[in-house]
């Protein structure tokens, strides 16, 4: 019996761009992610994750972007699961 993988919608609901982390451009660069979506989804109260620390960079704008756009899509999809 086949079970259904439960983030078969995940393509769906990400959009053209996919997972962030299919495509990590630099080492350690999914700790930006996390922490970016944290921040993004209004996690951790006013102070959030806050930035990476170095050797590690935040997200450029346009990643942050995409991962805003991804976030809503999943949240749009998969509503009370913020």
């Amino acid at each position: 019996m086949c079970v259904p993988s439960p983030w078969q919608p995940w393509p769906a609901a990400t959009g053209p761009w996919g997972s962030p982390f299919l495509h990590e451009p630099r080492r350690g660069y999914a700790v930006s992610y996390v922490k970016a979506a944290v921040n993004l989804l209004g996690r951790l109260g006013a102070e959030g994750a806050g930035p990476v620390r170095p050797p590690l960079t935040d997200l450029p704008p346009e990643h942050r972007e995409k991962l805003r756009a991804t976030l809503e899509a999943v949240l749009a999809r998969f509503p009370g699961s913020s």
